[in-house]
């Protein structure tokens, strides 16, 4: 089991890696399920995701490089709602 206090890591549940990069829930749970994205198990049946490996699937994929969303800087810092 993954330890969730790892430092230098930031976890996120399956909503907010979706909300941090414009795409639907299921979308997520499709990237994870096709081994796109990596994700682990916590506590039980909860899933987490780093921040890292969510960047770096979109790095990998072919929405990045056609400028679909990617959570940015400032936006993961200020909560990530993307409005200013």
């Amino acid at each position: 089991m993954v330890q969730m206090s790892e430092p230098g890591r930031e976890w996120l549940t399956v909503p907010r890696a979706a909300q941090m990069v414009c795409v639907s829930e299921r979308t997520i749970w499709r990237r994870i399920r096709d081994r796109q994205l990596k994700a682990h198990r916590v506590l039980g049946d909860n899933i987490r995701i780093r921040k890292a490996d969510l960047e770096a699937a979109l790095t990998d994929s072919p929405l990045a490089r056609i400028g679909v969303a990617t959570p940015s800087r400032s936006d993961a810092e200020s909560g990530g709602d993307g409005e200013r």
